[in-house]
């Protein structure tokens, strides 16, 4: 009757060990994705940004080239 226990009780360990394992890694990994997704949406924003800028300042170059003689 106390290898029934014992093996219970290994089983139950391992299954608690196995899902400590799985809810921690889905935390980190929505964590991580979360950190990744801010991180590139602001990135976005300071490339958006500077392509507008370039953007603008070379829409002068047109316009001079069809005033000059």
């Amino acid at each position: 009757m106390a290898a029934w226990r014992l093996r219970f009780a290994l089983v139950l360990l391992v299954l608690l060990g196995l899902a400590t394992v799985i809810i921690t890694n889905r935390l980190l990994v929505e964590r991580f994705s979360e950190t990744t997704r801010n991180r590139a949406e602001l990135s976005l924003a300071v490339y958006s940004g500077n392509i507008l800028g370039d953007l603008q300042r070379a829409s002068v170059v047109p316009r001079l080239l069809s005033d000059d003689p």
